[in-house]
């Protein structure tokens, strides 16, 4: 029997089509949990609800356009059913040398990592508020939030270091709604955003740094995610949760 008290929870999750956000589709559904999948790529994103059977539901879209946010909610609720857990992982990264990096490479890495946060986050729990619902928001930010980045990925940490600092003000501001806003940080996980384009001797220097030895799965990370979404972590809000191996103990 399922032990998060999520069994019939609807639940949306962006980024469902791959890695860290397709294990956390898998593992709210593996807790009895409807699951409403946003991606903007459809084939992975098929995949994800192939893989979960009748406790998911696929929306189609991008996060780049914030008028799109109340239609995405609106969409997966009419899917699932009451949404009660927003599970925001959709993220993106170009990894360049700093003196690369140009003003369009920062308002990408910006626009979709800490404004699309923002406004997704807002239109969540204002939905919620409307409807007297108790709910969960959790965020993913990066062990880089507090580290700076390395390999090329300054700005994108600078992005995951404003989702913590947002998610802790939302927390603050409605928690008297009940609803609960967290993070979770993961260090090194084994995915194609990671891994893409680095060498085998970045990927050493990535593994040296981390006392476990070896990079996260995503399931890793995703079951700290169902965590700070479920009722078991009821008294928990403002929460950055490091699952990093031991490379940041925070």
């Amino acid at each position: 029997m399922p032990s998060l008290n999520l069994i019939g929870c609807g639940v949306l999750v962006t980024g469902a089509g791959g890695g860290i956000g397709r294990a956390t589709a898998l593992a709210f559904a593996k807790e009895g949990a409807k699951v409403a999948c946003l991606d903007r790529d459809e084939r992975s994103l098929s995949e994800t609800v192939k893989l979960l059977g009748s406790s998911g539901a696929s929306i189609i879209g991008d996060l780049s356009n914030v008028e799109n946010y109340g239609r995405f909610i609106e969409e997966a609720e009419t899917l699932v059913g009451p949404l009660t857990v927003l599970a925001h992982v959709a993220a993106v990264l170009r990894r360049l040398n700093v003196l690369d990096v140009t003003e369009d490479d920062w308002d990408f890495h910006f626009n979709i990592n800490a404004k699309a946060t923002f406004f997704l986050n807002r239109e969540f729990a204002e939905r919620l508020k409307r409807s007297d619902r108790k709910g969960a928001i959790v965020n993913t930010a990066s062990q880089s939030w507090w580290t700076g980045g390395l390999d090329g990925a300054i700005v994108y940490a600078a992005t995951k270091g404003s989702i913590v600092t947002m998610t802790r003000g939302f927390a603050r501001l409605y928690a008297s709604s009940e609803i609960r806003f967290n993070v979770v940080a993961p260090g090194f996980v084994d995915t194609a955003m990671l891994t893409s384009g680095l060498d085998d001797e970045a990927m050493a220097r990535m593994i040296g740094q981390t006392p476990i030895g070896r990079l996260a799965t995503p399931e890793e990370v995703a079951n700290a995610i169902v965590f700070l979404g479920s009722p078991s972590s009821s008294y928990v809000t403002g929460a950055t949760l490091v699952v990093a191996g031991g490379q940041l103990m925070y």
